[in-house]
């Protein structure tokens, strides 16, 4: 469609054009390129950096897509750590070390990563047959306010309460990172390498599994996802479901497994909003709430 070769393809229902999309893309690609290389990092390195990047959200929006991974933090996995792992901080001069450092804030986890949310948000719309433009000037107009939003509170909370007690995203780690990158520079990572080289074929070795056997119980992406420091928190919650519903088909099939959905989604309903109304109270009445999963 993007060269004039229509496919068969109808774009009249989609927020924009595909042609004007793949614009859209190499646009955005160009001005963060434009933007690293402004202070002070490398072109090729800020293209390189850049592709991983949203290598990386497209696979962890298909892992929600697909698998419906709750979590997806996948720590210190990003494109700074997998390139001076590869290369090495040796390679790299100064400038490039400390860009790479002032983008932490992005890449140290990527359990809200914005792109799984939105995607989620255009299959709601899908769901309820509403227009696609609408739902795509709303995503755009709340990532305008969530930015000026999340720089607002981040300020406000280190002025607060200090950048070193709640700033770890900057001052709590990555800045203690950067001087280990300066003052013991390292050369190629070869465990680091070995491990992502392990981890790839054990990946593509239950793929396969499970394209050419029904029986294979193990997805590839439960693999992914099973060394996040998150899951040491929700695998007792994940397992239980997961016997419930085994249980619920297995006994009383799919009826009765649509039957009682209701009450699930009930209980997960519930949790939001006690959860948001506590948090709530507590921003107003300035004391300490509970986490929960939002």
């Amino acid at each position: 469609r993007i060269v004039g070769n229509p496919g068969g393809l109808v774009e009249r229902n989609e927020a924009m054009s595909y042609r004007a999309a793949v614009v859209a893309i190499g646009l955005g690609l160009v001005t963060l390129v434009w933007f690293s290389a402004a202070m002070g990092l490398r072109v090729w390195l800020g293209v390189l950096f850049f592709l991983i990047y949203f290598g990386l959200a497209v696979a962890i929006t298909r892992m929600r897509a697909q698998f419906g991974a709750p979590v997806h933090d996948l720590h210190f996995t990003g494109p700074d750590q997998i390139l001076t792992s590869a290369l090495g901080t040796r390679a790299f001069p100064r400038r490039d070390l400390i860009v790479l450092s002032l983008y932490y804030w992005f890449n140290r986890a990527y359990r809200n990563h914005p792109m799984p949310f939105m995607l989620e948000a255009m299959r709601m719309q899908e769901r309820s047959e509403a227009r696609h433009r609408g739902v795509a000037q709303a995503l755009v107009i709340a990532a305008a306010v969530t930015v000026i939003a999340a720089f607002w509170t981040s300020l406000h909370m280190y002025y607060d309460l200090g950048a070193r007690a709640r700033g770890r995203m900057f001052a709590g780690e990555s800045f203690p990172k950067l001087a280990g990158w300066l003052q013991a520079p390292t050369g190629t990572n070869w465990y680091a390498l070995a491990a992502i080289g392990v981890g790839l074929c054990f990946g593509l070795f239950l793929q396969v599994m499970r394209l050419r056997h029904m029986w294979w119980p193990f997805h590839p992406l439960g693999f992914a996802v099973s060394g996040n420091w998150e899951m040491n928190l929700v695998w007792m919650p994940l397992l239980v479901a997961w016997i419930l519903k085994t249980v619920i088909v297995k006994y009383g099939g799919h009826k009765l497994y649509q039957q009682v959905q209701p009450a699930f989604m009930g209980l997960i309903l519930g949790q939001f909003v006690v959860g948001s109304i506590l948090n709530i109270v507590s921003i107003i009445l300035h004391i300490p709430s509970y986490m929960f999963w939002q």
